[in-house]
């Protein structure tokens, strides 16, 4: 059982129109941020952080569904080294490597995200479900300001760093994400 939200995803925002305005962007992934931060405080880390995820409620707020494959932080047990769990196109590098997760793992699929409220594309894209994966490996994004000359360069920055391919780079918290 879970609360009936009236409004749509941001999968279906993103679907029907064309990039959302930066700001509008940067207000729904602090939104998002602050979730993942009581999540994270509460020691669990979404590892299926994607549009299709974010529910948009009728009144402005933002809530952060599917926690279905949530992984408890403690839990070392919950996934077996070299398992893949997540969308392709929002995993973090340590995801397509198998390698353990943490909150920085969802900051990563938050960029994600963001850039693709931005863009109005994901950052990575290629045939198959594996080669999108794989992509986040080897290469970096476009830029968002690349791709939408109107993307406040601030704003790419944060996106930016919580795309980082290494963990360290990113931001330490959904907090200072948010910040």
């Amino acid at each position: 059982v879970m609360e009936l939200v009236s409004g749509p995803t941001l999968r279906q925002r993103l679907d029907d129109a064309t990039p959302i305005d930066p700001w509008q962007a940067a207000g729904l992934a602090a939104q998002v941020a602050e979730a993942l931060d009581a999540a994270h405080r509460a020691g669990l880390v979404h590892r299926d952080i994607k549009p299709a995820n974010v529910l948009l409620c009728g009144d402005g707020r933002v809530k952060v569904a599917d926690f279905g494959i949530a992984k408890a932080i403690a839990d070392a047990d919950l996934t077996q080294p070299g398992l893949m769990v997540g969308t392709a196109k929002y995993l973090a590098p340590e995801q397509v490597r198998g390698e353990t997760v943490d909150p920085r793992t969802a900051i990563y699929s938050l960029g994600i995200v963001l850039y693709e409220m931005l863009c109005g594309r994901p950052p990575f894209a290629a045939d198959t479900d594996a080669a999108t994966a794989l992509a986040r490996l080897h290469q970096d994004p476009l830029r968002p300001r690349q791709v939408r000359a109107g993307v406040p360069k601030a704003l790419e920055d944060i996106v930016c760093r919580a795309m980082a391919r290494e963990v360290a780079d990113r931001f330490d918290s959904a907090a200072d994400l948010r910040a």
